[in-house]
């Protein structure tokens, strides 16, 4: 199974996407190039009483669109605190944090970047160009920001965690383990950071301890999509398909749970076990007939 980077990305960043304003993400990107090239040019009044006033007040207002969850119209507030103060570098970090979120990675880049002219060792901002790095696979460079981000200040979370998932793609797995135990250390309740690990090891080989680590995220919530479809490659893995069924079940239907888990078989070589799961989905449900019946045609090919 290979390595999916964004099955350990997501949940690092926050990720929610609102349509609460009319004004596309795209927009926002017009927006704030524009700003970032004209404030360099246009005198900001940002010493008197009225400018900080007003910066404070565009301030507050962003923050609490951003706690709403409502990313573009923090943004645009943020952005127009730029307009007032170019070199706002609480504005700036925010910004790049929602662009990571919205999946804007280059624009990320590009205002962490900003931050770090004005405060080169500012570890918030090189740790999320480590992020927006790691997220646009541009790993080695991500791997050196978050090196750097350690050696000057050891207890960051999210750090560790991307230097995990940089040595699981690297198959270092020893290596990766000793990171998200770290992350783990300073951030225990992360259910993220638990599927992590757990995932390493199932990348590993390590069954058993993915086991472990997968149901402890499930005790502390049954609802968790991510852990119950790692613990089905798990069980899959070990040769309990009965007991992966019954996992894909918990949110998906009986057919697809037994085509998913056939599929499973088949690219993990057990051709037999696959050929059976796709026989049980066609019989169990038409609308599933098409889809097992290439995986059964699939399968045989693959003999």
């Amino acid at each position: 199974m290979s390595l999916s980077k964004k099955e350990f990305l997501k949940g690092i960043m926050m990720d929610k996407k609102t349509n609460q304003i009319n004004m596309t993400s795209g927009m926002m990107l017009i927006i704030f190039s524009i700003f970032v090239t004209s404030c360099a040019s246009v005198p900001q009044d940002t010493t008197s009483e009225s400018g900080l006033e007003k910066q404070d007040a565009l301030m507050q207002r962003a923050d609490i669109a951003l706690q709403q969850g409502n990313l573009d119209k923090a943004l645009y507030g943020y952005v127009e605190v730029l307009g007032i103060d170019d070199k706002n570098v609480e504005a700036l970090h925010k910004i790049a944090s929602i662009h990571i979120a919205q999946h804007n990675y280059n624009v990320a880049q590009q205002a962490f970047q900003d931050i770090l002219v004005l405060d080169p060792a500012h570890v918030g901002a090189l740790e999320g160009l480590g992020i927006s790095l790691l997220y646009s696979g541009q790993h080695e460079v991500a791997e050196q920001r978050f090196n750097q981000v350690l050696k000057l200040e050891q207890a960051r979370w999210r750090s560790h965690n991307g230097l995990g998932i940089l040595y699981d793609l690297k198959q270092d797995f020893v290596s990766a383990e000793l990171h998200y135990k770290q992350a783990i250390k300073l951030k225990p309740e992360n259910l993220m950071l638990l599927n992590n690990i757990g995932y390493s090891k199932y990348l590993a080989g390590e069954t058993e301890e993915a086991e472990y680590y997968f149901k402890q995220v499930l005790r502390k919530d049954n609802k968790n999509h991510k852990a119950w479809s790692n613990l089905g490659l798990v069980y899959v893995r070990q040769g309990e398909y009965n007991n992966a069924i019954n996992v894909f079940n918990q949110f998906m239907e009986k057919p697809q749970a037994l085509n998913n888990v056939g599929y499973l078989c088949m690219i993990n070589g057990f051709h037999d076990e696959a050929e059976a799961l796709f026989k049980l989905a066609i019989k169990a449900s038409p609308s599933y007939y098409d889809d097992a019946h290439k995986n059964l045609v699939e399968v045989n090919l693959r003999r």
